[in-house]
């Protein structure tokens, strides 16, 4: 099934069922995306997250959508994940890191591609002074890893950036549940706001491959990792899983794979499985209609 933009003028952008952080940032180029091409875009009304300065940060921030919609959503992640289905099976066709470039293809977008996710937020200094500092945030929600695994990836770290000062940044528990604490030093965010303040002041970030390193990308922006002069410098610490399928894969990250001693190497995402069975029924379809027009 090759990709099609959809049918105009207006575009309504799902992320269905997902609802982190990271889920929703891999659709956060599409507005722009669509809008430069005359849609109207707007989100559909129904997409919930995880936490509501998610939808804050992301969608009302962004200055190319125009609202919520109450029409069927033509857009991001697709009825029943059809879309998303689709960009997992770029993921595994295009080779490096383009999990944003394979959302756009997916949505019918042509190029040129995003290297990243995009967020409209203007920063503000934040109350410390991190300009030579390596964030630290190990905390994730759907992926967890072994305290010696952790611990190994820091002292890798501290070697990384020479023995530059790490700051720990913590959630709001609302947020994050059972946070430990890796580095000595470690400051308490009192929202997402704050924590991108953060991001755009400092030399680097490190961490799990969880939202904050969307959100760290994000302020990267369209510089790609062997940009040494970039900021932030990131560095993500991930799983086989989520490596090998791609969809939260950045051009502008340095990605060390975890050793957490599961045996799959990839995710099975359902919604693979509903844009397979979904192209079945199009073939079906094909073929049929085809046997009728000869009789």
């Amino acid at each position: 099934m090759e990709p099609r933009l959809p049918e105009g003028p207006d575009v309504i952008i799902t992320t269905g069922d997902l609802l982190g952080l990271g889920d929703h940032g891999a659709f956060s180029t599409l507005p722009e995306r669509f809008a430069k091409l005359g849609y109207n875009v707007y989100i559909d009304a129904d997409t919930r997250a995880s936490n509501p300065e998610i939808l804050e940060l992301i969608w009302e921030k962004n200055p190319y959508v125009k609202g919520l919609s109450d029409k069927k959503p033509n857009a991001g992640y697709g009825f029943s994940g059809i879309l998303q289905g689709k960009a997992y099976e770029l993921t595994n066709t295009l080779g490096g890191h383009r999990g944003i470039e394979c959302v756009e293809r997916a949505n019918g977008l042509p190029p040129p591609y995003s290297m990243a996710p995009k967020i409209y937020y203007t920063p503000k200094p934040p109350p410390i002074d991190v300009r030579e500092t390596v964030i630290v945030d190990y905390s994730a929600v759907s992926t967890k890893y072994g305290r010696g695994d952790i611990e190994e990836e820091i002292k890798m770290m501290i070697g990384r950036f020479r023995g530059a000062p790490m700051l720990q940044l913590l959630h709001p528990s609302w947020v994050v549940l059972n946070q430990e604490q890796w580095v000595p030093s470690v400051y308490r965010c009192g929202s997402i706001f704050e924590y991108m303040d953060f991001l755009h002041a400092c030399r680097a970030w490190v961490g799990s491959e969880a939202g904050g390193q969307m959100l760290a990308a994000a302020v990267r922006g369209e510089h790609d990792v062997y940009d040494d002069d970039a900021r932030p410098e990131i560095v993500c610490k991930i799983t086989r899983q989520t490596f090998n399928s791609g969809m939260y894969r950045f051009r502008g990250v340095d990605y060390r794979m975890t050793g957490n001693g599961n045996g799959d190497c990839y995710w099975t995402p359902s919604e693979v499985k509903n844009y397979q069975y979904h192209l079945a029924c199009k073939i079906r379809e094909f073929k049929m209609a085809e046997e009728l027009a000869h009789g």
